[in-house]
Parts: structure tokens; C-alpha cells; sequence
């Protein structure tokens, strides 16, 4: 297959293991930092997104991961800063 024989000319020219390059490969694919692409002769293809691209998506994930993290912040925040009773009832 064109594309193995591709991927090991690759793998050869960083020095890597043809499996570690696909793990690599399958990591960023995940990350959304490539696009896999299969065509009807089963070649598959890894495509970089373009770096502009890459890095509003890593900005927008970003801004909505703080801002998960700061209401769950605040919500733990609230559930102990509360006042209590001796009895161990909230006021």
C-alpha cells in the first residue's frame, strides 16, 4: 500500500518507528490538529490544519474549559464557605 510505503519514508526520515509516528499521528488527529482523510482506494491521508486555524480552536477550547472550571470553582467555593450551625446545619 503507497501510503505504508509512505509512512515508513517518513517515519525514516525522523528516525522513528513507523507505529510511533501512527500514535503520534492518531494523538494530534484527536487533539483536532490533523484531518484524516480515507479515499475509495483505502489511502489514507493525515492533512495539518493551518496554524491560525489550529489556534482559535485551541483558544476557543481553552475559554470554555476556565470557564467550566470557574463556575464549578464557585460552586465548591459556596458549598464550604457558608456559614454552619454547631449542629452542623447550614444557616
Amino acid at each position: 500500500m503507497r501510503s505504508d510505503w509512505m509512512m515508513q519514508t517518513g517515519a525514516q526520515r525522523l528516525g522513528k518507528a513507523p507505529a510511533n509516528v501512527y500514535q503520534t499521528l492518531g494523538t494530534l488527529t484527536q487533539k483536532g490538529a490533523v484531518l484524516v482523510s480515507d479515499d475509495a482506494s483505502e489511502k489514507r491521508t493525515y492533512n495539518p490544519i493551518p496554524p491560525r486555524q489550529l489556534m482559535h480552536i485551541l483558544q476557543q477550547s481553552f475559554e470554555r474549559r476556565t470557564r467550566n472550571a470557574i463556575l464549578a470553582l464557585e460552586q465548591a467555593h459556596w458549598a464550604i464557605s457558608a456559614p454552619w450551625t454547631s449542629s452542623g446545619k447550614r444557616m
